[in-house]
């Protein structure tokens, strides 16, 4: 999922001659950083199609996933293969759902149950192995 929407993203970018290729350095860096520190819900900088400065995550993650399935057929994949693809990122990006999320919401539930922080933990893990053998993505806990 995340490999795809990468290669195909960039790909897409190039390939359209995207405007989001005007982006400041700092700003991409800093929303990388960001990504890794809060997930879905970091401040991200885009600038849109219409090359528009934004911030709206339905405006940046909308065209994100155009651009990679424009990506990745332009590479030759069928659009079935490109929708099996993108399917499990897309998902967790329409749940606003990952599964660092997942785990730190149910460690809360297991702390809040009266659990200390190392049982927790390992009963958190637990879940999410057993969730993990059970299924072929995250994106399918979540349906």
């Amino acid at each position: 999922g995340l490999q795809a929407l990468v290669v195909g993203l960039v790909h897409g970018i190039v390939t359209t001659d995207h405007p989001v290729q005007d982006l400041p350095w700092t700003d991409a860096r800093d929303g990388m950083y960001a990504a890794t520190a809060d997930g879905l819900d970091a401040t991200l900088h885009w600038i849109d199609r219409n090359g528009d400065h934004t911030t709206d995550h339905g405006v940046i993650y909308d065209e994100l996933f155009d651009l990679a399935r424009h990506g990745l057929r332009d590479r030759g994949l069928h659009p079935d293969r490109v929708d099996e693809l993108l399917a499990p990122i897309h998902a967790r990006w329409h749940h606003d759902a990952t599964p660092a999320a997942w785990k730190r919401e149910r460690a809360r539930n297991h702390l809040d149950d009266g659990a200390d922080l190392t049982d927790a933990i390992v009963e958190t893990q637990r879940d999410y192995l057993a969730r993990a053998n059970t299924h072929d993505t995250f994106a399918n806990w979540l349906d």
